[in-house]
């Protein structure tokens, strides 16, 4: 079994920022190596991004689950300070939703099953809820700074971050699409509080919420919801 993170926002946090992608023009930004994924500010100060792209899947059980959660939590709280967990969204999330029911209202179709037109139906208005921006899919990322514009070091700091978040049981990458790391860069800000909570179903693609991790730098902890 398998955990399953949904991000929502608390009224005393930062809320998650939408977070649109464009080729639009900058004006904070005056370089943005692509090989590395460092982008450079007016300013001299030098950002990059990892993203977060899964978890570890498979625990035994509920208290397996959380045990590696409260791992997570303490690694959070050990990352350098000149590193800070985001979550930012976008409009989607249901990509894999609506393959399935295309999938599903294509089979039925063939078959000329008395439902076929219900999964037709179904799929018209995922589809239409998905393209309007109806619902939205949440990334976390780890933005690093240097103030001075330490590019060398900068990259050192996310290669030890990436490799501490590994060693927790967290899949990372780094930020090396051009528009998406102009944007993140453009729309972060160092001095503001950064926080949000998680919530964590178990086992995946359950609706039973196994705990949440509030996240704010350095004070990150697990509220467990339910352990049987």
């Amino acid at each position: 079994m398998g955990l399953l993170a949904k991000l929502f926002n608390r009224p005393d946090r930062e809320p998650t920022t939408a977070l649109a992608v464009s080729s639009r023009q900058t004006t904070n930004l005056t370089r943005v190596d692509l090989r590395r994924g460092v982008v450079t500010l007016r300013s001299g100060e030098a950002r990059c991004f990892l993203r977060i792209t899964g978890f570890t899947a498979h625990h035994r059980d509920e208290s397996a689950a959380l045990e590696w959660l409260q791992g997570y939590a303490r690694a959070l709280n050990t990352l350098p300070g000149n590193a800070v967990l985001i979550a930012r969204s976008r409009p989607g999330g249901l990509d894999d939703h609506v393959r399935v029911l295309r999938s599903t209202a294509t089979s039925l179709a063939r078959s000329r099953h008395d439902f076929a037109g219900l999964a037709q139906d179904q799929l018209r208005h995922a589809v239409s809820t998905h393209s309007m921006g109806r619902t939205r899919q949440t990334d976390q990322y780890v933005a690093l700074y240097s103030p001075k514009g330490d590019a060398t070091r900068l990259l050192a700091a996310a290669a030890a971050v990436t490799g501490h978040l590994t060693a927790a049981g967290v899949a990372v990458e780094p930020v090396t699409d051009r528009d998406l790391a102009r944007t993140l860069a453009e729309d972060w800000r160092p001095e503001q509080p950064a926080g949000f909570v998680q919530e964590i179903l178990f086992p995946q693609d359950s609706n039973t919420v196994l705990a949440d991790l509030e996240y704010a730098p350095r004070h990150s902890h697990v509220a467990p919801r339910s352990v049987r």
